[in-house]
């Protein structure tokens, strides 16, 4: 009723062990599974992201262990795990997305994501459409009589997506993001009716941009800048590889500066640094063979406004003199921010709304992989 959706069939229903839901969220596949995810571990430590002692496989597993039940859509079935039955309001979340499903079909929205699989981005926004959706009928009926208003708190939803304390899983606020976020999106999108998020679900939103700002989706669609960077990893030797292609998208780049420059006094200057964000592109390298733990950050972002660019360039250069304390300062001005780690160079170089990160990169190669990603860089807006 709440809904303004009527099923069109009957829903199945199981009780499952904890441990299924691997199989489910497809950690099973070990052999592909590690290659990926060993990948994306060595990226985000190199980006400062993930604790050196932590894999993503590690903090998925621990995520996963929080949830009490799923709708795998496509069979019409929702699985409940074992101790959860009597929690109506997971059976409530988890019949929103039987709804959603049947009216909507969710597979549809299951290969728009796995075409843009180099865009960890896109699926979190599309997942907020899916997730707030459900998460706003199961806070109207947790609510009951006391109203919506009594649970939604939109500044407690802010505070959690974005905490002031640098103590936090990057990961974990990732995979949460679709509740949170999601939650906001769906309940300033949906006005009066449901007719704007019926209508999404043809016309997902792309990105998470569009999940924090609404105004950016249902009235002034800003669509992201793709920017697809050049393969360097022969530019760097021929022992080299590319570990990781993806993007990081508003929502996670924020996520970076709170990580990095935390507490109340800086909490405001990361999110403004966030806000303008327009679209961004990173690659990371490292040596393919031996224990070398060395990783090569390429990282282009483009912004709005020149101003939104000279932000970001602010914020990362402080990320910077974090991360390489002990870095000489090679070159220091209005547009370039070079640093010496050794015989390696860190990179901060702004061109009009556009600014490139360039860390863990040979100091002999550095001017041509420079030139190499400004000049062949491809850009879609």
């Amino acid at each position: 009723e709440v809904r303004g959706l009527e099923f069109e069939g009957s829903v199945g229903a199981s009780i499952i062990p904890q441990r299924y839901l691997r199989s489910i969220y497809g950690l099973t596949r070990e052999e592909k599974l590690r290659m990926e995810t060993e990948e994306k571990t060595k990226t985000l430590r190199a980006f400062g992201l993930l604790e050196k002692d932590v894999s993503v496989v590690d903090v998925r597993e621990n995520w996963i262990q929080g949830v009490l039940g799923i709708y795998y859509f496509g069979t019409n079935q929702i699985y409940l795990v074992e101790g959860t039955e009597a929690e109506n309001r997971v059976i409530v979340h988890e019949l929103t997305h039987a709804l959603q499903d049947q009216h909507f079909g969710l597979s549809s929205l299951g290969r728009f994501k796995r075409k843009n699989e180099n865009n960890d981005d896109l699926p979190l926004a599309v997942d907020a459409l899916l997730e707030g959706g459900a998460r706003y009928i199961e806070y109207r009926y947790m609510a009951g009589e006391n109203g919506f208003g009594a649970l939604y708190d939109t500044s407690s939803l802010r505070r959690e997506m974005n905490p002031q304390g640098g103590n936090f899983s990057f990961l974990m606020k990732c995979y949460d993001f679709p509740y949170t976020g999601g939650l906001i999106f769906v309940a300033e999108g949906r006005a009066e009716n449901w007719k704007n998020i019926n209508e999404a679900y043809g016309d997902p939103p792309a990105s998470t941009e569009q999940i924090l700002h609404p105004s950016r989706y249902f009235e002034n669609r800003d669509s992201p800048t793709i920017l697809n960077l050049p393969n360097i990893s022969s530019a760097l030797g021929s022992n080299w590889k590319l570990l990781d292609n993806n993007k990081f998208g508003e929502y996670a780049t924020g996520l970076l500066f709170l990580k990095h420059l935390p507490g109340p006094k800086e909490w405001e200057n990361n999110i403004r640094a966030r806000s303008g964000w327009d679209g961004d592109s990173y690659l990371s390298y490292s040596p393919a063979e031996g224990k070398n733990n060395t990783v090569a950050l390429t990282w282009l972002t483009t912004w709005d406004t020149e101003e939104n660019a000279a932000q970001f360039q602010g914020r990362y250069r402080k990320v910077l003199d974090k991360k390489y304390p002990e870095a000489e300062k090679i070159v220091e001005n209005e547009n370039l921010f070079v640093l010496g780690v050794g015989t390696n160079r860190a990179l901060l170089e702004m061109k009009g709304r556009d600014v490139l990160v360039l860390e863990g990169i040979p100091a002999e190669k550095l001017e041509y992989i420079v030139r190499e990603i400004w000049e062949n860089t491809e850009r879609h807006e």
